[in-house]
């Protein structure tokens, strides 16, 4: 499991922004992967959180548009969890 800790917002356009790379600790060491590594990852049975709160929020792959996205499980908060996070 791999806790989400960072994300890179593509350049802005007209009408839509959206996570371009995605900042993650697994064993200690700081990763980057692109949305499609973590949607593919996912898919594959892995799990990815993001802390927030003092809660793990579970990431989830959305398959059914082009290209696939991610996003977090609903929880407590109605502040997206993934946007919340710190931009590098």
């Amino acid at each position: 499991m791999i806790q989400v800790i960072g994300i890179k917002l593509s350049p802005p356009q007209p009408h839509l922004q959206h996570i371009q790379n995605l900042k993650y600790v697994q064993n200690q060491e700081e990763k980057i992967c692109t949305r499609s590594q973590m949607v593919t990852y996912l898919n594959e049975g892995n799990k990815a959180y993001v802390a927030r709160n003092g809660y793990m929020v579970y990431l989830q792959a959305v398959n059914n548009v082009n290209p696939p996205y991610v996003k977090t499980e609903p929880d407590r908060t109605t502040q997206d969890n993934l946007l919340a996070l710190p931009t590098f």
